[in-house]
């Protein structure tokens, strides 16, 4: 889906300035500075995973009533998870249409996946019940998305997503991460139209 300059711009004069200033933010951490590496004061070469602050916000493609996640239709799920897993406490920045009775209601589950292993992986989510399983291709170009580490993308719908599937999914040799996020400890807050 692609947003207008003017649709965005209608969306960010809507909202108070606290979430334009949150929004930012998230932009920022997100795709800057997840994986920059930076200089210490000691003159060591370190991760910025390794001095996160103390909290992240980010965005959803979809929330259930649990707070479980839906994420990663941009493709990068991998390090969506680090930064949730790196930070004190995560923020999850959603509007009503990103909230869902149900995961998979909209979206379906996000899975990275190692090229040589495409083959297996689909077999082994079939058995998961799997109902739909299809490689995310390019728009604008021929041939799949690539994530930034070269991985594929696995588009699958399931009806019945149960708590332990994303650990399912991770044991799946082949599996680099999915883009579920069940039991995390995360806040939702609701951004005003």
């Amino acid at each position: 889906m692609k947003i207008s300059a003017i649709r965005a711009f209608a969306f960010l004069h809507s909202l108070p300035c606290f979430f334009i200033l949150l929004l930012l933010f998230l932009f920022f951490r997100a795709f800057f500075c997840s994986f920059v590496i930076r200089l210490k004061p000691d003159k060591e070469i370190g991760n910025v995973t390794e001095n996160t602050g103390n909290w992240t916000f980010d965005g959803a493609d979809e929330v259930d009533p649990h707070n479980n996640l839906i994420k990663g239709r941009g493709g990068a799920m991998f390090k969506e998870k680090l930064l949730i897993k790196s930070s004190g406490k995560t923020y999850i920045i959603v509007d009503e249409s990103k909230l869902v009775s149900k995961l998979g209601s909209k979206y379906p589950i996000p899975v990275e996946v190692f090229p040589h292993a495409l083959s297996h992986v689909e077999n082994e989510i079939r058995l998961l019940g799997a109902s739909k399983i299809s490689l995310r291709l390019a728009e604008g170009k021929d041939g799949p998305v690539f994530t930034e580490s070269g991985n594929f993308i696995l588009d699958i719908h399931l009806s019945n997503i149960i708590p332990d599937l994303e650990q399912k999914l991770k044991a799946i040799t082949g599996v680099i991460e999915s883009g579920l996020f069940i039991g995390y400890d995360i806040t939702v807050l609701m951004a005003n139209r």
